[in-house]
Protein backbone atom coordinates (compact mmCIF):
# COMPACT_ATOMS: atom_id res chain seq x y z
CA UNK A 1 0.00 0.00 0.00
CA UNK A 2 1.01 3.47 -0.47
CA UNK A 3 0.62 5.23 2.37
CA UNK A 4 0.41 9.07 2.65
CA UNK A 5 2.04 10.93 5.58
CA UNK A 6 2.58 14.12 6.38
CA UNK A 7 6.04 13.86 8.01
CA UNK A 8 7.59 11.39 6.43
CA UNK A 9 6.18 11.66 2.90
CA UNK A 10 4.50 8.81 0.84
CA UNK A 11 5.89 5.66 1.84
CA UNK A 12 5.56 2.23 0.67
CA UNK A 13 4.74 -1.04 2.78
CA UNK A 14 4.38 -4.34 2.57
CA UNK A 15 2.40 -6.85 4.99
CA UNK A 16 3.09 -10.69 4.80
CA UNK A 17 1.66 -13.29 7.04
CA UNK A 18 4.26 -15.69 8.46
CA UNK A 19 3.65 -19.30 9.43
CA UNK A 20 2.84 -18.84 12.92
CA UNK A 21 0.00 -16.73 12.28
CA UNK A 22 2.18 -13.51 12.71
CA UNK A 23 1.79 -10.52 10.33
CA UNK A 24 5.32 -8.77 9.34
CA UNK A 25 5.45 -5.37 7.17
CA UNK A 26 8.52 -3.77 5.63
CA UNK A 27 8.60 0.29 4.68
CA UNK A 28 10.20 2.18 2.11
CA UNK A 29 11.29 5.68 3.34
CA UNK A 30 11.61 8.36 0.88
CA UNK A 31 15.18 9.05 0.66
CA UNK A 32 16.01 6.71 3.51
CA UNK A 33 15.48 3.17 1.53
CA UNK A 34 13.82 -0.21 3.12
CA UNK A 35 13.28 -0.30 6.34
CA UNK A 36 13.75 -4.12 8.63
CA UNK A 37 10.62 -6.26 8.55
CA UNK A 38 8.68 -5.59 11.39
CA UNK A 39 6.60 -8.00 13.49
CA UNK A 40 3.04 -6.97 14.16
CA UNK A 41 2.05 -9.75 15.79
CA UNK A 42 -1.56 -11.36 15.82
CA UNK A 43 -2.87 -14.99 14.78
CA UNK A 44 -4.17 -14.62 11.76
CA UNK A 45 -5.16 -16.81 8.90
CA UNK A 46 -5.20 -15.88 5.53
CA UNK A 47 -4.48 -12.38 3.57
CA UNK A 48 -4.85 -9.45 5.43
CA UNK A 49 -6.51 -6.24 3.73
CA UNK A 50 -5.29 -2.78 4.33
CA UNK A 51 -6.52 0.52 3.81
CA UNK A 52 -6.22 4.23 4.77
CA UNK A 53 -8.01 5.82 6.71
CA UNK A 54 -7.69 9.85 7.00
CA UNK A 55 -4.15 10.05 8.54
CA UNK A 56 -4.54 6.58 9.90
CA UNK A 57 -2.95 2.59 8.25
CA UNK A 58 -5.37 -0.21 9.15
CA UNK A 59 -4.98 -3.68 8.82
CA UNK A 60 -7.82 -6.04 8.71
CA UNK A 61 -7.21 -9.90 9.17
CA UNK A 62 -9.32 -12.83 9.71
CA UNK A 63 -8.26 -14.91 13.37
CA UNK A 64 -8.73 -18.64 13.87
CA UNK A 65 -11.59 -18.20 15.27
CA UNK A 66 -13.30 -16.76 12.65
CA UNK A 67 -13.47 -13.14 13.71
CA UNK A 68 -12.38 -9.90 12.17
CA UNK A 69 -9.76 -8.44 13.75
CA UNK A 70 -7.73 -4.72 13.41
CA UNK A 71 -4.71 -2.75 14.23
CA UNK A 72 -4.84 0.51 13.86
CA UNK A 73 -1.41 2.77 12.84
CA UNK A 74 -1.88 6.67 14.08
CA UNK A 75 0.83 9.15 13.54
CA UNK A 76 2.14 10.55 16.95
CA UNK A 77 0.72 7.35 18.71
CA UNK A 78 1.70 4.04 16.96
CA UNK A 79 0.20 1.17 17.10
CA UNK A 80 -2.46 -0.44 18.91
CA UNK A 81 -2.94 -4.26 19.23
CA UNK A 82 -5.12 -6.37 17.72
CA UNK A 83 -8.67 -4.77 18.32
CA UNK A 84 -12.05 -8.26 17.75
CA UNK A 85 -14.48 -6.79 15.65
CA UNK A 86 -16.04 -10.45 16.27
CA UNK A 87 -18.07 -11.57 13.15
CA UNK A 88 -17.69 -15.55 12.01
CA UNK A 89 -16.06 -15.40 8.18
CA UNK A 90 -14.71 -17.96 6.14
CA UNK A 91 -12.90 -15.97 3.71
CA UNK A 92 -10.13 -12.79 3.77
CA UNK A 93 -12.03 -9.76 4.80
CA UNK A 94 -12.01 -6.80 2.91
CA UNK A 95 -11.61 -2.82 3.77
CA UNK A 96 -12.65 0.04 1.97
CA UNK A 97 -12.94 3.32 2.49
CA UNK A 98 -16.41 4.87 1.63
CA UNK A 99 -16.74 8.63 1.13
CA UNK A 100 -20.11 9.79 1.58
CA UNK A 101 -21.87 13.16 1.55
CA UNK A 102 -24.29 12.40 4.27
CA UNK A 103 -22.41 10.53 6.45
CA UNK A 104 -18.67 11.52 6.06
CA UNK A 105 -15.74 9.16 5.13
CA UNK A 106 -17.02 5.48 6.01
CA UNK A 107 -14.71 2.53 6.75
CA UNK A 108 -16.79 -0.86 5.37
CA UNK A 109 -15.33 -4.47 5.76
CA UNK A 110 -17.34 -6.85 3.80
CA UNK A 111 -16.22 -11.50 4.24
CA UNK A 112 -18.40 -14.45 3.25
CA UNK A 113 -19.66 -16.70 6.23
CA UNK A 114 -19.96 -20.55 5.80
CA UNK A 115 -23.27 -20.49 4.04
CA UNK A 116 -21.91 -17.95 1.03
CA UNK A 117 -23.55 -14.84 2.44
CA UNK A 118 -22.16 -11.78 2.64
CA UNK A 119 -21.31 -9.87 5.92
CA UNK A 120 -20.58 -6.05 6.15
CA UNK A 121 -19.80 -4.12 9.03
CA UNK A 122 -19.14 0.16 9.09
CA UNK A 123 -17.34 2.29 10.91
CA UNK A 124 -19.42 5.52 11.25
CA UNK A 125 -17.25 8.73 12.23
CA UNK A 126 -18.13 9.71 15.40
CA UNK A 127 -20.52 6.30 16.23
CA UNK A 128 -18.05 3.79 15.91
CA UNK A 129 -18.88 0.44 14.55
CA UNK A 130 -22.05 -0.95 13.75
CA UNK A 131 -23.33 -4.63 14.04
CA UNK A 132 -22.55 -7.01 11.37
CA UNK A 133 -25.30 -6.67 8.63
CA UNK A 134 -25.99 -9.74 6.55
CA UNK A 135 -25.66 -8.56 2.28
CA UNK A 136 -26.82 -11.99 1.12
CA UNK A 137 -25.96 -13.75 -1.77
CA UNK A 138 -24.65 -17.33 -2.73
CA UNK A 139 -20.73 -16.33 -3.18
CA UNK A 140 -17.21 -18.43 -3.17
CA UNK A 141 -13.94 -16.68 -2.26
CA UNK A 142 -13.43 -13.22 -1.42
CA UNK A 143 -15.06 -10.51 -2.72
CA UNK A 144 -13.76 -7.05 -4.77
CA UNK A 145 -14.80 -4.00 -3.84
CA UNK A 146 -15.57 -0.82 -5.32
CA UNK A 147 -16.44 3.01 -4.86
CA UNK A 148 -17.74 3.96 -7.90
CA UNK A 149 -19.15 7.22 -7.76
CA UNK A 150 -21.37 7.53 -4.76
CA UNK A 151 -21.84 4.13 -5.13
CA UNK A 152 -20.64 1.72 -3.77
CA UNK A 153 -20.35 -1.72 -5.26
CA UNK A 154 -19.23 -5.20 -4.12
CA UNK A 155 -18.63 -8.07 -6.77
CA UNK A 156 -18.22 -11.83 -6.09
CA UNK A 157 -18.30 -15.24 -7.76
CA UNK A 158 -21.35 -17.46 -7.24
CA UNK A 159 -21.27 -21.32 -7.22
CA UNK A 160 -22.26 -21.48 -11.15
CA UNK A 161 -19.54 -19.53 -11.68
CA UNK A 162 -21.02 -16.55 -12.44
CA UNK A 163 -20.37 -13.07 -11.59
CA UNK A 164 -22.42 -11.07 -9.21
CA UNK A 165 -22.85 -7.49 -8.17
CA UNK A 166 -24.60 -5.58 -5.23
CA UNK A 167 -24.67 -2.07 -5.60
CA UNK A 168 -25.63 0.40 -2.88
CA UNK A 169 -26.76 4.03 -3.98
CA UNK A 170 -27.39 6.50 -1.67
CA UNK A 171 -31.31 7.35 -0.79
CA UNK A 172 -32.02 3.84 -2.41
CA UNK A 173 -30.39 1.60 -0.30
CA UNK A 174 -29.01 -2.03 -1.80
CA UNK A 175 -29.98 -3.49 -5.05
CA UNK A 176 -30.58 -7.41 -5.06
CA UNK A 177 -27.34 -9.57 -6.31
CA UNK A 178 -27.76 -9.01 -10.06
CA UNK A 179 -25.93 -12.12 -12.45
CA UNK A 180 -23.73 -10.41 -14.48
CA UNK A 181 -23.20 -14.70 -15.97
CA UNK A 182 -19.58 -15.37 -16.91
CA UNK A 183 -17.63 -18.95 -16.19
CA UNK A 184 -14.85 -17.93 -14.23
CA UNK A 185 -13.01 -19.87 -11.22
CA UNK A 186 -11.14 -16.94 -9.56
CA UNK A 187 -12.27 -14.55 -7.66
CA UNK A 188 -13.02 -11.28 -9.67
CA UNK A 189 -11.27 -7.94 -9.64
CA UNK A 190 -13.09 -4.31 -9.93
CA UNK A 191 -11.50 -1.28 -10.92
CA UNK A 192 -12.33 1.80 -11.95
CA UNK A 193 -10.75 3.26 -15.56
CA UNK A 194 -11.07 6.58 -15.84
CA UNK A 195 -11.26 7.68 -19.64
CA UNK A 196 -11.62 10.86 -21.68
CA UNK A 197 -13.17 9.71 -24.32
CA UNK A 198 -16.14 6.99 -22.52
CA UNK A 199 -16.22 8.54 -18.91
CA UNK A 200 -15.69 6.74 -15.95
CA UNK A 201 -15.69 2.46 -16.67
CA UNK A 202 -15.70 -0.16 -14.93
CA UNK A 203 -14.40 -3.10 -15.78
CA UNK A 204 -14.38 -6.65 -13.98
CA UNK A 205 -11.30 -9.31 -14.48
CA UNK A 206 -11.70 -13.15 -13.56
CA UNK A 207 -10.16 -16.26 -14.50
CA UNK A 208 -11.44 -18.95 -16.60
CA UNK A 209 -10.96 -22.84 -15.92
CA UNK A 210 -8.70 -22.94 -19.10
CA UNK A 211 -6.58 -20.22 -17.49
CA UNK A 212 -7.67 -17.71 -19.99
CA UNK A 213 -7.98 -14.15 -18.84
CA UNK A 214 -11.59 -12.57 -19.08
CA UNK A 215 -12.89 -9.20 -19.22
CA UNK A 216 -15.97 -7.52 -18.54
CA UNK A 217 -16.80 -3.48 -18.69
CA UNK A 218 -19.43 -1.08 -17.55
CA UNK A 219 -19.32 2.22 -20.10
CA UNK A 220 -21.53 5.01 -19.09
CA UNK A 221 -24.92 5.21 -21.25
CA UNK A 222 -23.88 1.95 -22.53
CA UNK A 223 -23.93 -0.48 -20.13
CA UNK A 224 -22.33 -3.72 -19.75
CA UNK A 225 -20.39 -5.26 -22.36
CA UNK A 226 -19.93 -9.17 -23.14
CA UNK A 227 -17.28 -10.87 -21.55
CA UNK A 228 -13.90 -10.62 -23.57
CA UNK A 229 -11.32 -13.41 -23.93
CA UNK A 230 -7.77 -11.63 -23.02
CA UNK A 231 -6.01 -15.10 -23.20
CA UNK A 232 -3.02 -16.02 -21.18
CA UNK A 233 -2.67 -19.21 -18.95
CA UNK A 234 -2.64 -18.19 -15.51
CA UNK A 235 -3.36 -20.64 -12.26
Amino acid sequence: IEYNTTANGDQLQIYGRAGNGHIYSKVYYPGGGWGDWVNQGGTITGTVSLVQYGSQLQIFGRGTDGGTYQKVYTPGNGWTGWNNLAGNIVSDPVAIEYNTTANGDQLQIYGRAGNGHIYSKVYYPGGGWGDWVNQGGTITGTVSLLQYGSQLQIFGRGTDGGTYQKVYTPGNGWTGWNNLAGNITSDPIAVEYDTNASGQQLEIYGRAGNGHTYAKVYTPGNGWSSWNNLGGNLT
